[in-house]
């Protein structure tokens, strides 16, 4: 039972069941991170997450290392482009009527803009989308902030301007990588901007025990590059045939002497879907059929998954949450990037210059940048070591004042 004192938050863009490990990534940590505030300062709280993939009007919940922590799923107010939630609406107008008054009444509203959509790369339909709770933020006086993410680039004129609306209207911006900060600021003109870090540092782990008579590589597979991209065209601009170099990568990993490759799908469906890494990573593991191969399961939450990366030895990964799960677990690890939003975090932020830009190399290079990373992972992994205690930890402690007096100068 809640108090008049309970904080009712609501936490857009963040989706809870859905196959993409590194957007729920982000919502379990916020969501620890709430906890962790309230735990803190002494107040309850409800947790809502609107059009989160969770059944309505279901109640549910996470479980975060046997604490259980209850949920509340909702429908945006405002209907773009979504049929089901229009019919619910036309045939249960009251129930229309109690989320208005949930939105008012809420103590605030944090949006994780599912890590990297806030921007016009995935096209205008996903900004859209994305955009939805600032426009209802706005039309009903509620405070809003855009938790730490990518933010843009917008090189589409219109939607720039709906843009630089939502964010000047924010009570509250944070980016979690200096690029996205200095994009905001000097190019968007926004003011109180804060960089800090990427909320997936928040992710608990318990790592997994392999035989450490071989090195345990893990290898991260995009099923979206592997597939050239939503339209098959190459929209990221890729310098070299992904799928070709991912099976030579492979090949060359296992010539070298003791290794286990493991194949970690961070997006991961029961059916095909041109995002499902699992089917890519499965695809390769009959093919390769050796007991040197091995396909890692098809994690259920994010943090099986990061159990999972936390034991291994070394990990390529191009799914970028699956990289922040090695970095933050102190496993070495050589990020390929295929977005801004990588150099942006690693390079800038962090300080971490072990990465592949598949946007400006050639397949050579990169084998030749992972063996330069495989050799080296001893002083890596001290590097990382020191990487979370130097930047890492005075960035989530940050992070945490920001949102704790974010969150309770809120009624």
């Amino acid at each position: 039972m809640t108090s008049k004192s309970t904080k009712h938050i609501i936490i857009a863009n963040a989706p809870i069941e859905n196959g993409n490990r590194g957007c729920t990534a982000l919502t379990y940590s916020a969501i620890i991170l709430i906890d962790n505030i309230a735990q803190a300062e002494h107040f309850d709280y409800k947790i809502y997450l609107p059009d989160s993939g969770m059944r309505i009007p279901r109640q549910t919940e996470i479980d975060i290392n046997g604490k259980k922590i209850p949920l509340y799923p909702i429908r945006h107010l405002f209907i773009h482009r979504n049929p089901l939630a229009l019919i619910h609406y036309l045939a249960h107008p009251v129930a229309w009527l109690k989320n208005l008054k949930l939105y008012k009444n809420t103590t605030c509203v944090l949006d994780l803009g599912q890590g990297d959509s806030f921007a016009d790369i995935y096209g205008e339909e996903r900004f859209r989308t994305i955009d939805l709770i600032h426009r209802e933020c706005r039309l009903l006086n509620r405070p809003y902030c855009f938790m730490p993410q990518t933010i843009g680039p917008f090189n589409q004129n219109d939607i720039r301007k709906k843009a630089i609306k939502s964010l000047r209207n924010a009570q509250l911006v944070m980016t979690r990588d200096k690029q996205s900060y200095e994009y905001t600021t000097q190019q968007l003109k926004i003011n109180d901007v804060v960089s800090l870090t990427d909320l997936a540092f928040f992710l608990p782990f318990k790592p997994l025990l392999f035989d450490k008579s071989k090195v345990n590589i893990g290898l991260n597979i995009s099923a979206l590059l592997w597939n050239n991209g939503y339209t098959g065209k190459n929209e990221f601009q890729l310098t070299f045939d992904y799928k070709e170099t991912i099976k030579q990568i492979l090949e060359h990993l296992l010539s070298l002497p003791d290794t286990v490759v493991h194949l970690v799908a961070h997006v991961v469906n029961s059916e095909h879907q041109i995002e499902n890494d699992y089917e890519v990573c499965s695809g390769l593991y009959y093919q390769y059929a050796s007991e040197r191969v091995r396909l890692a399961p098809l994690f259920l939450s994010p943090i099986e998954a990061k159990n999972y990366i936390a034991g291994l030895d070394f990990f390529i990964g191009a799914r970028m949450h699956s990289t922040i799960a090695a970095f933050s677990s102190s496993v070495p690890v050589l990020p390929m990037s295929y977005s801004r939003k990588f150099e942006g975090l690693f390079c800038d932020t962090l300080g971490y210059n072990h990465i592949v830009n598949m946007r400006n190399t050639t397949a050579e290079d990169a084998i030749a940048m992972i063996d330069e990373a495989y050799n080296n992972r001893q002083s890596i992994k001290q590097q990382l070591q020191r990487a979370d205690k130097e930047t890492v930890e005075p960035l989530k402690a940050e992070l945490t004042k920001r949102l704790s007096e974010f969150i309770n100068g809120h009624n």
